[in-house]
């Protein structure tokens, strides 16, 4: 999608770019820390399997970055901002210097920890870039290199707010829940759990006004409660087991995505019993139950048991130096969240975990994170027979 945007403003081909309102906030009550940061990206410099120009471009578009280097050329003064904010809040920021129009700038893939602005001042001309809804460690990770491999910005602004944007905020019902030992929380690839909960006369309810999408299932015939949360990006993963852990829940069923680094197929699952982060650092996941089903699962889906897996914050770190050096280990798959679920199982004896992941990607295969879309049809299909697999095992016999 191209944009003309007229009277000074930029009428270059920007990829989705389309002019938003937003309404203004009275005041900002929550406290700033403003700082200098440099555009870095900590992962080390070396050659990638994968298309890592490719991947940076559909997350920070290559028009946008040659508009923005333009500008840099014309002397036209444009500077880069990210905050933990949701964009209402960093609006009220940037307006209050003068930008106060401003496009939404809609990247090919469409990411829940961040969104990427372009605030303009008329008099003098001036730009303005700033990222929203980044938070957690490995998301400000994962956006710091796409901005450091964009070669845009040298540095930028950080705007932290306390305590910032919240993963979720629950509802009323979602405040006054209390679940127990008996009810379940499944978490990950929400949208298969609710289409095949639905169609068997499940009801849903959900439990948050807004942020992350998390529903609580319930069955006129069936005692036992499910709440069905929609996956995260690392470290959040501990925000999830935590409250509902907290809330009662002891059986936890996971379901996640890793890239191969054995030749493993896209549509495979593994389940890890070992993860190790880029620091050779090891988290045993011996007491992820998932193995108890494997033997049964494998006449459905192709299953690798007790695999070892590997911990990134993002696909930036993934240079072929690393994944060569795992895999002679050997590491079977990386993944974002398993490190965490690990722990918390760790920490928690009387919780009840079962983790699966589907391979995505072949990290030093064919089939690269880079490639086209046609592989999600495989992935779909590979949840819907764990989904299909699993429910009838969490739920009461008839």
């Amino acid at each position: 999608m191209s944009s003309k945007i007229y009277e000074g403003y930029p009428d270059d081909k920007l990829f989705h770019l389309r002019k938003v309102f937003v309404q203004n906030q009275r005041a900002v009550k929550e406290p700033l820390k403003v700082s200098q940061k440099p555009a870095s990206c900590s992962p080390p410099r070396g050659p990638y399997h994968m298309d890592i120009v490719d991947y940076t471009s559909d997350r920070f578009p290559l028009a946008f970055a040659a508009f923005l280097r333009e500008q840099f050329r014309k002397s036209s003064p444009t500077e880069l901002y990210v905050h933990n904010q949701a964009v209402e809040a960093a609006y009220e920021f940037h307006r209050r210097d003068g930008f106060d129009t401003l496009y939404f700038l809609q990247t090919r893939r469409g990411q829940l920890h961040r969104d990427i602005y372009l605030a303009v001042r008329t008099k003098p001309l001036a730009y303005r870039v700033f990222f929203t809804n980044v938070r957690g460690r490995d998301q400000e990770a994962d956006v710091f290199c796409q901005i450091y491999h964009s070669g845009t910005f040298s540095s930028f602004h950080w705007i932290q707010a306390r305590p910032g944007l919240r993963l979720f905020v629950f509802n009323p019902s979602g405040s006054s829940l209390k679940l127990n030992d008996k009810d379940w929380l499944l978490f990950g690839f929400k949208g298969k759990w609710t289409k095949i909960l639905l169609e068997q006369g499940w009801q849903l309810q959900p439990l948050v006004k807004e942020g992350l999408d998390i529903g609580l299932f319930t069955h006129p015939m069936i005692k036992q409660r499910l709440v069905v949360a929609r996956n995260v990006y690392g470290d959040d993963a501990n925000i999830i087991l935590d409250t509902f852990y907290k809330k009662g829940i002891r059986q936890v069923v996971y379901l996640g995505t890793s890239g191969a680094i054995a030749n493993y197929q896209v549509g495979d699952v593994t389940i890890p019993n070992q993860v190790v982060d880029s620091n050779k650092n090891s988290v045993p996941f011996q007491r992820n139950l998932a193995r108890a089903y494997s033997a049964e699962l494998a006449s459905r889906v192709t299953v690798h048991e007790g695999t070892k897996h590997g911990r990134v914050q993002t696909v930036y770190q993934e240079t072929l130096a690393l994944l060569s050096d795992w895999k002679s280990r050997p590491v079977a798959a990386i993944d974002v969240e398993g490190i965490y679920l690990a722990r918390f199982t760790r920490s928690h004896d009387d919780l009840k975990m079962s983790a699966f992941f589907v391979i995505s990607d072949e990290t030093l295969g064919d089939s690269t994170i880079g490639e086209d879309e046609a592989r999600l049809n495989i992935i779909d299909e590979s949840v819907y027979k764990l989904v299909a697999f699993l429910l009838p095992k969490i739920l009461p016999p008839k």
